[in-house]
């Protein structure tokens, strides 16, 4: 009962964390003006992404809290929550390593490939890039939150 009542923390935050990208883009569509939430998020954000304008989403008239890459590993992430549940025990076991390499290569083609002139990237493809990214460090956070709980468990018994 304790870990569904985690999971459904868990999943909350990211649902809200996932929103939060959006909020001061609705904020100054609603007031016609930045308010001080929508700058305290903007603020916020700006520690983890570099905001650069043309490299975000825009929803109403408003570039998102953070570029197209961080929104794909935000939605990665959100992903791998909502499917951690029906997937924990049907998923292959693989080192953690091999899942952050997994999910950092495609970043690292697109980036390596975009700097060598070989592709012109735009912000589908970062977004699409970082989904793998999300989903990788996603099942990395549940898989350890929720085995760990396990082992302390069984210690405790």
């Amino acid at each position: 009962m304790k870990s569904l009542v985690l999971y459904f923390l868990i999943l909350g935050l990211g649902i809200g964390w996932f929103l939060a990208i959006a909020v001061p883009s609705w904020i100054f569509h609603v007031e016609g003006k930045p308010s001080f939430l929508c700058c305290a998020i903007e603020y916020g954000f700006s520690s983890i992404c570099h905001q650069i304008p043309e490299r975000s989403f825009w929803i109403w008239g408003h570039p998102l809290a953070v570029c197209a890459r961080c929104t794909g590993i935000y939605a990665g992430f959100l992903l791998a929550i909502l499917l951690f549940p029906f997937l924990k025990r049907s998923v292959f076991r693989m080192s953690s390593s091999t899942i952050l390499i997994l999910a950092f290569l495609p970043s690292v083609c697109e980036f390596s490939s975009a700097h060598g002139g070989i592709l012109v990237s735009n912000n589908f493809i970062r977004f699409l890039v970082g989904i793998p990214l999300g989903i990788g460090l996603g099942w990395l956070f549940l898989t350890g939150v929720f085995e760990n709980k396990t082992k302390r468990k069984r210690q405790c018994q």
